[in-house]
């Protein structure tokens, strides 16, 4: 249902296209009504809103909310969400509101052919204000031909390329505020693009929006001519916030980077196509402010170069990210650990604007479904991540075929679906299957069965048409892309493949009982025929693997197609052959050091999670990292930078460990039958070794706060635990470990 008819689709009627609006862009507009309230008493007042594109939402010169980039990336084919807001306290008798509108996802370069425009040509807006009086009488204003619109100081914008702003072409403000005659020229009505928009569905905004969560301020490193370069000390997503002072025309020009070359010099070549700079043009005389509206950045470090004559009297960088609240904390006496754990949090900060995406620096930041999977079981105790990822399902429902396929990316991008098998791969193993990881994790962490019996059926139609692609069984190995980067140990893909359909169609049958689901006998028979497939097709006799892997090993007991016993001897063979260090890639990682633990070798899991030594979470953390980057060896020192073309150095995938440090490192187990915290076993693993003494955290569960610390002193182990009554609980602990357990 449309419930912002019957308001129209609004755009600016702009020149014909010529290469350089094609290549860059058209300016800002900005839509413009003025309203005024009737003479009795008002109750409340709403603006609703949503754009083709991103928009800022003024009333009488203040920002209707904090919120930037709304309404989001989804596929607006499919589904555009619009936005609420009270305004009832901005509003006066006489009103303005203003709408600004930039390209966003919608209309900017997005996807592997750097296409502008691929869900629709122009930016449009839609907007319905809905006030309410005391008497009951309700007022509606919507967008229509009463409107004007018109650019302003925003000359263009992009995700990838950034943003110009000149405050030369900048008009009085006073278009903000109401009694504005129009007087300086370019004002006119907008043009309709309702027929654009016909098969797309309008819904209300599911997750938060993104705002400006942290403030950074950088430091000046170095200074050659006109140019300088700060460092804000830590990897992180956002905009720059400048105020300056210089004459008119001068120019700024703002590049962004996550390193540093040796000389000193920007590196930008991991940026690929991005452009990533922003360019300020002074108006001169006063002091002055910039900050981009529509675009953001990933970045560390930011070299100005200035043309022309200016001070920088102050420089802010604003760390935008969706606005999830913190629900998780971990410390331990291991500083190095600590490191590793915060780069996994600002690594989900600065991936998580509106969809989890791979990377938010080149020209790609994605929804790759494999990274999105694979790390939801850390991000859902990092952050509340209930509503974000009930609009990533979503997201994974609007991408998904006819047939049943689920794509690489979601949402999708449409310029990269009829020649692009790499974005839009159907049916690839452990991208794919976050069709059926997200929405089980999702269950089991926040418990909504409701929930999960909408989302159920989109999840069996994905299993039926792999098992439909299958041979006997046996899940084809392409389209495939493997334990992605993983340290010279491919894994078979026809093995990883079929362990990857037994894992998911294990946890569709779960999602079936759970659910109460007819079809759960079906699910359950599939899953048996595919692990008697597997186990013909992939276990030898003395129970190793026809692939010699880790990745292979922990797939295999992950699907429950092999025990631990099982898998045991050559498992280890794998670690010890290695040097007790990892090989493992993005789909490997998050099952080994759980699997360690279980298997009784906690000992080493902690000593790969200890190493300062590549390959590991801690060769990066000792090397400088402040986020997980996408290689183990993003950067060496004996080599320097490692490939340009996919070398990104904010990547959370590789920090899907950040889940073993709260279930097995804390000990705070949740469990499937008391779904979203209701039920848990406290199950810690101590680190028998001695190198870290104590850990402590906790998690703020649905059911309330469960704190957790532990110490070893002179081989006398003890752990704390602190858990609502509302919570039924299991102690498992070791039992040279004394226990003290409150209950509030």
């Amino acid at each position: 249902m449309n419930t912002l008819y019957p308001a129209h689709w609004l755009s600016l009627a702009g020149e014909r296209d010529t290469e350089q609006i094609e290549r860059y862009g058209k300016p800002c507009p900005c839509f413009r009504r003025e309203f005024s309230l009737l003479d009795k008493p008002l109750k409340s007042a709403e603006l609703w809103a949503t754009a083709i594109g991103v928009f800022k939402a003024y009333v009488n010169g203040e920002p209707a909310d904090g919120d930037y980039m709304s309404p989001g990336f989804t596929d607006y084919r499919v589904r555009i969400p619009w936005l609420k807001y009270d305004i009832t306290g901005l509003v006066k008798k006489d009103n303005a509101v203003v709408l600004v509108a930039g390209d966003g996802w919608a209309a900017g370069y997005m996807g592997n052919r750097m296409l502008r425009r691929n869900y629709y040509r122009d930016v449009s807006v839609c907007a319905k204000i809905v006030l309410k009086y005391m008497d009951g009488e309700k007022q509606e204003i919507i967008t229509d031909d009463a409107w004007r619109v018109d650019t302003d100081e925003i000359m263009r914008t992009d995700n990838y390329m950034g943003e110009v702003v000149d405050h030369r072409a900048a008009k009085n403000k006073r278009f903000y505020l109401p009694g504005y005659d129009y007087s300086e020229g370019g004002w006119q009505k907008p043009v309709y693009r309702d027929y654009w928009i016909n098969y797309a569905r309008l819904s209300e905004e599911v997750e938060p929006r993104i705002k400006v969560m942290h403030t950074l301020v950088p430091e000046k490193i170095s200074h050659s001519g006109r140019k300088t370069i700060y460092d804000m000390k830590q990897n992180m997503v956002g905009v720059v916030r400048l105020r300056v002072k210089g004459t008119a025309g001068t120019v700024l020009r703002l590049r962004y980077g996550e390193m540093l070359e040796k000389d000193g010099t920007l590196y930008v070549e991991n940026l690929r196509r991005a452009e990533s700079t922003d360019t300020f043009i002074l108006k001169g005389g006063e002091e002055e402010e910039f900050r981009p509206l529509f675009t953001f950045h990933g970045f560390r470090y930011v070299e100005v170069r200035v043309t022309g004559s200016a001070e920088i009297i102050a420089m802010t960088g604003e760390v935008m990210y969706t606005a999830l609240e913190k629900t998780a904390e971990f410390e331990c006496s291991d500083s190095l650990v600590n490191r590793i754990y915060s780069n996994i949090v600002w690594g989900q900060r600065g991936n998580f604007l509106s969809v989890p995406t791979d990377c938010p620096q080149r020209d790609e930041r994605l929804g790759w479904t494999g990274d999105a999977q694979i790390f939801c079981g850390s991000a859902m105790f990092n952050m509340d991540c209930d509503k974000f990822y009930r609009k990533y399902i979503q997201d994974l429902i609007d991408s998904q075929y006819g047939d049943g396929a689920i794509g690489g990316i979601a949402p999708c991008v449409p310029h990269t679906e009829s020649d692009d098998t790499e974005y839009h791969a159907p049916c690839a193993a452990g991208w794919s299957d976050a069709m059926a990881v997200i929405p089980y994790e999702h269950y089991l962490m926040y418990g909504d069965r409701k929930f999960l019996k909408e989302t159920l059926y989109f999840t069996k139609k994905y299993i039926r048409l792999t098992e439909k692609w299958s041979d006997d069984c046996i899940r084809p190995a392409e389209p495939n892309w493997g334990d992605w980067l993983n340290v010279d140990c491919n894994t078979d893909k026809s093995l990883l493949s079929t362990a990857y359909f037994a894992f998911s169609t294990r946890l569709t049958a779960k999602m079936c009982r759970i659910t109460g689901d007819e079809d759960a006998a079906e699910f359950e028979a599939l899953y048996k025929r595919i692990a008697a497939a597997f186990r013909k097709k992939f276990v030898k006799k003395d129970n190793t693997l026809t692939c010699h892997t880790q990745t292979a090993y922990l797939l295999a007991c992950a699907a429950g197609i092999m025990t631990l016993d099982e898998i045991k001897p050559a498992f280890m063979d794998t670690l010890h052959a290695a040097g007790d260090k990892l090989t493992t890639g993005f789909l490997g990682i998050k099952f080994l050091l759980p699997t360690i633990c279980n298997l009784g070798e906690t000992q080493l899991a902690y000593k790969i999670l200890c190493s300062r030594e590549y390959p590991g979470w801690g060769y990066s953390a000792v090397n400088g990292a402040t986020t997980i980057w996408e290689r183990w060896n993003s950067y060496t020192a004996d080599k320097g930078f490692g490939d340009v073309g996919m070398n990104s150095f904010n990547h959370y995938s590789l920090g899907s460990v950040s889940e073993w440090m709260f279930k097995y490192c804390l000990g705070i187990m949740p469990e499937e039958e008391g779904a979203g915290f209701k039920k848990i076993t406290l199950r810690p693993f101590l680190d028998p070794s001695g190198k870290i003494t104590w850990a402590k955290g906790y998690y703020d569960s649905k059911m309330g706060r469960i704190s957790v610390k532990w110490k070893t002193t002179d081989g006398k182990k003890e752990y704390f635990a602190s858990v609502p009554k509302g919570i039924e609980l299991t102690v498992d602990a070791p039992k040279d470990v004394k226990v003290t357990l409150e209950r509030f």
